[in-house]
């Protein structure tokens, strides 16, 4: 039973995959009529699917054995490797935010599997505060853009942001209002250890950081200067550096060494003055929304 519904996510996970692209192209071009269409079909589709988890036993069965299980099976469908690893990445973070959703301080026993499972409730807090912030970004630069090759780059960033991340639906038919910062406090509220919580945001933002400058990077002058399009897809990956440097806290930022190799900044000069740039705005947008209150960095 567990094994065919897990095949059965797969398959409507591939469905999904499919409306996704729709709905981006209807974006595009602006038709409202194809957009609600395949927002329709999108929401019914996502009712199944939401049955499908609900009957997952996921309480009595380990993660590592349920993850290889389907891994197991989606290795096996004639799909694309990307739509591989964007399935993959959807189910994992949803099997999280069904698990630990609400970083509740670990009673087991055993303290090494204590502290791992409150650092994993504490990783799940970073992740959504970093990809609210993220949407929050790209929806703001969708506000105004309107080249087509940008706004495509752009859109199809935040469609793909929201596709591995299930629980954020609800911004397929509205944009955040706000960055997020609240994950950290909620940890401290659930009393969960203020330096584990400090040192935990730090290492996860500072690997979001070095993923998305390694990203960047590959954006070379060469590249930049031939292409509209390459400078169109650069925008989303320094959205992401500015994104995951407001979720510091003041003085966080210098725990956080960045290395550029010679050979780097040699063959991508302007793309690393766009990265120091990105994090600048990240610094300068945090205290912004510092002073106007709009999340709770305590």
């Amino acid at each position: 039973m567990q094994n065919q519904i897990l095949k059965d996510i797969i398959s409507v996970s591939e469905v999904l995959t499919d409306e996704y692209q729709k709905l981006l192209i209807a974006k595009l071009d602006e038709n409202e009529e194809k957009e609600e269409e395949t927002l329709q079909n999108i929401n019914m589709t996502l009712e199944y699917e939401e049955r499908l988890y609900n009957q997952l036993d996921l309480y009595n069965i380990p993660f590592d054995q349920l993850e290889n299980k389907f891994s197991y099976f989606l290795i096996r469908e004639p799909i694309e490797m990307y739509n591989k690893d964007i399935i993959k990445c959807r189910f994992l973070n949803y099997i999280n935010e069904l698990t630990i959703r609400n970083p509740i301080l670990s009673t087991r026993e055993d303290i090494v599997d204590r502290i791992e499972e409150n650092i994993a409730e504490i990783e799940r807090q970073v992740k959504r505060d970093y990809d609210l912030t993220f949407l929050f970004l790209l929806s703001q630069e969708l506000e105004y853009t309107k080249d087509p090759i940008r706004r495509c780059a752009l859109l199809e960033e935040y469609l793909n942001e929201i596709y591995c991340e299930k629980s954020l639906e609800e911004y397929l038919t509205k944009f955040p209002t706000h960055p997020e910062k609240s994950g950290r406090q909620r940890c401290l509220d659930l009393c969960q250890e203020k330096k584990l919580v400090n040192s935990t945001y730090q290492e996860v933002i500072a690997e979001y950081i070095y993923e998305s400058i390694n990203n960047a990077l590959i954006y070379t002058d060469k590249k930049l200067e031939e292409s509209v399009e390459e400078r169109a897809y650069l925008k989303p990956i320094l959205l992401s550096i500015t994104a995951a440097t407001m979720i510091l806290e003041p003085g966080e930022g210098k725990n956080i060494p960045l290395e550029f190799s010679s050979e780097a900044t040699q063959n991508s000069y302007e793309s690393c003055n766009k990265i120091v740039q990105a994090l600048r705005d990240g610094k300068y947008l945090d205290k912004v929304y510092q002073k106007r209150k709009v999340y709770n960095s305590k």
